[in-house]
């Protein structure tokens, strides 16, 4: 229930600041516009890209949402390929970042997330529980207009393979 100025109730203390941990993905902040090629097997695919990555519930999480459209040839639409949230915030429990993955409106998996050297590095299992299999996904800024992204797959947690890689430019507004 909500209650106006000058209850009891309304004079709780105010909530917790957001955590100091999410703003270091402030370099992530803002809309991007980009390019890059998904690696199905043997197959590479070209694609265009929209990210655009605000904080949300008064700092409290990050939440990112990324676009991929196919390039299509003679003149065709071009069709989406995978739409996707991260949702991030910071476990103070584990201390970490939580990253949870959802593609075209369905939940996908949770993952943690790091920075390290200035790249912010997200990593989900891929495969059944216990399985080794995991996706990492990397974000690093190439100085303050420049974001490249790197997504790898690892059927065993010791050999990667690339299946994205895409470079992103920083929205002119910012």
């Amino acid at each position: 229930m909500l209650l106006g100025r000058g209850s009891a109730e309304s004079e709780a203390p105010a909530p917790a600041a957001p955590p100091p941990e999410l703003a270091q993905l402030d370099f992530l902040l803002g809309d991007w516009t980009g390019a890059g090629t998904l690696t199905h097997g043997t197959r590479d695919e070209k694609f265009n890209a929209t990210l655009t990555v605000r904080r949300a519930v008064g700092g409290f999480f990050v939440i990112a949402e990324e676009t991929l459209t196919n390039r299509p040839s003679h003149g065709a639409a071009p069709a989406v390929l995978q739409s996707a949230v991260l949702l991030m915030s910071y476990d103070a429990v584990a201390k970490q970042i939580r990253v949870d993955f959802y593609a075209d409106g369905q939940p996908v998996r949770t993952g943690t997330g790091r920075l390290q050297g200035g790249v912010f590095a997200l990593q989900f299992p891929a495969g059944p529980e216990k399985s080794p299999a995991s996706d990492l996904r990397t974000f690093s800024s190439v100085g303050r207009r420049e974001l490249k992204t790197l997504g790898e797959h690892s059927e065993d947690g010791r050999n990667w393979g690339i299946v994205l890689n895409a470079t992103y430019a920083r929205s002119a507004a910012l």
